[in-house]
This record gives structure tokens, sequence and C-alpha cells, in this order.
């Protein structure tokens, strides 16, 4: 309107801010900028989405895309951390020289692991797919026992250990506020090291509880940190798969948002 004085109200104005202050929008002005990346849990069961197949979005730059590179990336960082675990002892009461291995406490039933880009999380997330590589080993032992005890008509001897399905991927939301948690809608996890299929099964079971959301593609494949899991899971998969006759493992990847 003529002699009005228009204001710009796209962000706060800044006052009495020297050259050396970074200014930081609030969270509240932040949130009001993306309204659609609020994401608010419902009490009710979401309808499942349509499966896809998660791309590897950030393949060929958070890591290497060549499945030959990266599978010799992996490879080194492993070796790395198991070298170390020998030498630390921590490798059961063999010292380390036993194929199939536990620590002291028992196989591990989660891990806790990075999720920077390789070059600067791949080698110290090593150490913690080591576990999975000794659960993984343990899980596909029993199995080769029980089908020799079935082929026998032995079934006396209990298993060992509990064969391993399903790795769920708890991970966190970089791009979005969640409020609680959604379950990826992929019928397949896409990585340079093979396909994961998803266990859609546990997933309906988790959704029919009301609990938990059903997670867009487009969220699904913009964030990283469940990304960053997958091809080691895909490579401990397939090496363990090529060694023993096994059934297919699964994946579940959930986003983790605010749950308190």
């Amino acid at each position: 309107l003529e002699g009005t004085k228009q204001i710009d109200t796209t962000r706060p104005k800044q006052k009495h801010l020297d050259r050396d202050t970074v200014y930081t929008p609030s969270l509240t002005h932040t949130l009001s900028l993306m309204p659609n990346r609020i994401r608010k849990r419902t009490n009710a069961p979401p309808t499942p989405a349509t499966p896809f197949h998660r791309r590897a979005h950030h393949a060929g730059s958070w890591y290497d895309s060549s499945p030959s590179k990266l599978n010799q990336q992996l490879s080194e960082f492993l070796e790395a951390a198991d070298a170390e675990r020998d030498t630390t002892g921590a490798g059961g009461s063999d010292g380390g020289s036993s194929s199939v291995r536990s620590s002291p406490m028992g196989t591990p039933r989660g891990i806790i692991a990075p999720h920077a880009g390789y070059s600067y999380s791949g080698p110290a997330a090593a150490y913690a797919y080591l576990a999975l590589q000794d659960a993984l080993s343990a899980s596909y032992t029993t199995d080769a026992t029980e089908n020799e005890n079935d082929n026998d008509n032995d079934n006396t001897s209990p298993p060992t250990q509990t064969q391993i399905r399903t790795i769920v991927v708890l991970h966190p939301s970089h791009h979005v506020h969640l409020d609680g948690c959604e379950i990826s809608s992929a019928a397949a996890i896409e990585t340079p090291l093979g396909n994961i299929p998803v266990d859609d099964r546990l997933r309906r079971t988790l959704l029919s509880t009301g609990e938990f959301g059903s997670m867009p593609r487009s969220v699904d494949e913009e964030e990283h940190s469940g990304e960053m899991q997958y091809p080691y899971i895909a490579k401990l998969i397939s090496d363990r798969s090529s060694e023993s006759s096994c059934p297919p493992i699964q994946i579940l990847p959930i986003m983790v948002g605010s749950i308190s």
C-alpha cells in the first residue's frame, strides 16, 4: 500500500550482531518455513504404501558405487579391525583363532555403528560389524548342525544359537522432524553389493499396533544414516551365504524420531 513500509518476513531481523557472530534462526522459525517436513504420529494403523526398491541414493558420494571397490574397502576395514581384535585377545578364549568367535559376554543382540561417510567412519564401523559377523557365523553354524541332525533323524540336541532371520536397523532422522518412529515401505534395499529383502511380515505386525508410521520413499532415500549400514550388512550376508547353505536374511529399517 502507498505510504506503508513493507517488511520482509521471510527471516527474522538481525540486531546488534558483529561480524564474528553466527546467526542461527530459532527452531520455531525454522520449522515454520518447512511445515511439510513435520511428521506427526497417529494412533491409527497407517495404510501400507506401495512397495518399491529403495535406491542406493548416496552411493558414489558417501561411499563408493563400484561393487568391487566397495567390497575391497569394506574387507580392508574388517580385516584391520579383526587384526587388532586378535592382538588384544578380544576374539574369545582361543585368542581369536576360531572361525566362529564370541565375546566374553556372548553373541550380541545389537550393535551401535556410526553413519558418516566411509572415508570418515568406515574403519570405526568395522569394529561394530565384526560383532554382526560373529553372530552370523554362529547362526549359520547352528543351521548346518540342525540340518545334519534332521538328516540323521536326531532332534535331541538343542540349538546353541538363535538363528538370525531379520536385522532391524534403527536410525535417526536428519531431514524431517519426526514424532515417533516410521518404518521403511521398501520391498528391498538396494546396495552396490546386492539387494536385501525387507521383512514385510514384521513390518505389518508393527504397523498394526498403531505405534509406527510408514516412511515415504522420498524421506527414506534422502536419509543417509540407515543407508550407511546397508552395504556392510549386504557384504556380511553375502560372505556368509556363499560359505554355507542358509535361509535368506531380511532387513527392516526404522527411522526413529522423538519418542519421549
